[in-house]
């Protein structure tokens, strides 16, 4: 990321402090004339903006660098993912396996997060300290449920996979990113065709 490119987050964490301190001096000044029954619902507009600038500030602070693989079935987008984590996490196959969106966030731990989703047939949870072939064996093992009953069951949700692992790309690249850059890798669902939008 380009030294213009803090300086622009430098001028919008700026902006938002001002805003901040305009809403204070704004907020003391209208309850001097509302009645109190207005009380409640100005405190509560004042805590979202408070949650809302909070979050902003902390993505200034901590941008996320996302790189997502997308295209038709068996074109090597998991191929490319594992390749990038320097370990085969990501399961892979000659015809379709890609069931799912699965989200790899940079981190010296290794934990997996298979998410509850509606009608899941299968096991969600979370599995820290993991090994790379036991992420691969449950992701495979969720990623052949959910091809398997998709037919008969076509309202079942996309099963959606969060794994937190010390990927090689960012391992050789990663002093020459900015500091509090997050990175995430997404390996999206296979297209059964150029156009395909039902995936």
């Amino acid at each position: 990321m380009s030294q213009k490119s803090y300086e622009v987050f430098q001028k919008v964490e700026n902006k938002a402090t001002l805003l901040q301190s305009y809403w204070d001096n704004f907020k003391d000044e209208i309850i001097r004339h509302l009645p109190r029954s207005y009380y409640a619902e100005i405190d509560a507009l004042s805590t979202n903006l408070d949650t809302a600038l909070e979050i902003l500030i902390e993505e200034l602070r901590h941008p996320t660098l996302i790189l997502a693989t997308t295209g038709t079935t068996s074109s090597g987008k998991s191929t490319l993912v594992n390749f990038l984590c320097g370990a085969d996490i990501v399961p892979t196959a000659v015809s379709e396996m890609s069931a799912g969106a699965v989200t790899i966030e940079y981190s010296q731990e290794k934990t997996l997060i298979i998410e509850e989703t509606p009608g899941a047939l299968w096991e969600c949870g979370k599995w820290p300290s993991i090994p790379e072939s036991e992420i691969y064996r449950l992701l495979e093992q969720v990623m052949l449920a959910y091809i398997d009953n998709k037919k008969d069951n076509p309202s079942l949700a996309y099963p959606k996979f969060l794994i937190y692992y010390p990927f090689r790309l960012l391992k050789e690249y990663e002093r020459n990113l900015p500091r509090g850059v997050r990175v995430k890798m997404l390996d999206l669902p296979g297209l059964s065709y150029v156009g395909d939008e039902s995936n």
